[in-house]
């Protein structure tokens, strides 16, 4: 009696061994994220007052700070990592602002932190994508278009955001 066997079964593919250029990348973007967010942070609350003549409104423009969001975002391989990374990024902006105003025992407003945190999340969702997009060439004429409404929105709403946290400071 002659037994028949199936033919071997194909072999699984494989998954390639992660290059050094793979690793970079799993760590690279989160350090950034820290040192543009914690750092441009406690950086912002440093030139602000220190800065003479006209630079002396970017240690107050919202600008910056979504300029940091639009790198992260434009340094993400895809789409929800640029999102993510930018909010992150607002939000270690604020608190980096904000720890070294407690550093120098000044006075931290709260009601101030928690608008600042909500503008930066829905600026990080906004500065994540555009970056983003920036990045792959297809989209670049619809980054560029938003880029021209949103960054004179986001200059002029600082006094927005201003008016706002001067209001939730009165009625808290």
């Amino acid at each position: 009696m002659t037994t028949v066997l199936p033919p071997p079964a194909p072999p699984l593919p494989s998954w390639p061994a992660p290059s050094a250029r793979t690793e970079l990348a799993r760590w690279w973007l989160p350090v950034l994220v820290l040192v543009l967010g914690a750092g441009g942070g406690v950086l912002t609350e440093r030139v602000q007052g220190a800065l003479a003549g006209s630079w002396a409104h970017w240690g107050h423009a919202v600008a910056a700070w979504c300029l940091a969001s639009f790198a992260v975002g434009a340094l993400a391989r895809r789409w929800r990592g640029a999102v993510a990374a930018a909010v992150a990024t607002q939000l270690l902006l604020v608190v980096g602002f904000h720890a070294a105003r407690a550093v120098q025992l000044l006075p931290v407003d709260e009601a101030a932190a928690v608008v600042w945190s909500v503008a930066g999340v829905a600026a990080g969702l906004v500065f994540g994508t555009v970056g983003w997009w920036w990045r792959a060439a297809r989209q670049r004429l619809a980054a560029l278009v938003l880029l021209a409404v949103v960054v004179p929105a986001a200059w002029a709403g600082t006094a927005v955001v201003d008016a706002v946290v001067d209001a939730v400071t009165v009625t808290c």
